[in-house]
């Protein structure tokens, strides 16, 4: 009879850092989400009046974003010894308040 290896918890530290994207034996040390693109508003619904109407300068929004992943890359930060970074880009197609999602 064969034993079965012990089952990791997939929220281990080593769980989590085997998640984390590796390129030619090298692991991501920043990992980041870019957007290109506009989300278009409907200048009739009261709702995205409101968000429009409550959006301040400088001021923090909490929005829906909704997109398509149009690349994922990996670039060196600086030398390669600083690090490694993964990026994922959506394109947007669509924004909304997550307030009221």
């Amino acid at each position: 009879m064969t034993a079965l290896a012990p089952v990791e918890p997939a929220d281990t530290p080593a769980a989590l850092m085997r998640r984390i994207p590796t390129m030619d034996g090298h692991r991501a040390t920043e990992v980041v989400v870019q957007f290109s693109g506009a989300g278009l508003l409907d200048h009739l619904s009261p709702a995205d009046l409101e968000l429009i109407e409550a959006a301040k300068l400088g001021g923090e929004v909490l929005l829906l974003v909704r997109g398509t992943v149009a690349a994922k890359s990996f670039r060196l930060v600086g030398s390669p010894t600083d690090g490694l970074r993964f990026a994922c880009s959506v394109k947007v197609s669509s924004v909304e308040d997550a307030e009221r999602a």
